[in-house]
């Protein structure tokens, strides 16, 4: 993974369940990587394949309007 400066990154914080970060913090002991590190790669990963999917998405349907009654709405 690269390295990001200050003019980059942001701070991101919050809570999380105890058994969560016990498991997170286990990994990275064995790993010998921070936690910081651990969370930054899962969310790295997970950003990646939304960006993928949306990109996808976005292809299939580049020039194809929404039909007045798709049936789409029904998923929300």
């Amino acid at each position: 993974m690269a390295a990001t400066d200050d003019t980059t990154s942001v701070e991101l914080r919050g809570p999380c369940p105890r058994e969560v970060v016990d498991v997170l913090d286990a990994f990275c002991s064995a790993r010998r990587i921070t936690r910081t590190e651990l969370v930054n790669r899962i969310l790295t990963k997970w950003a990646a394949d939304r960006l993928h999917e949306a990109t996808l998405l976005e292809r299939v349907t580049r020039g194809n309007p929404k039909p007045a009654h798709s049936g789409f709405g029904d998923l929300e």
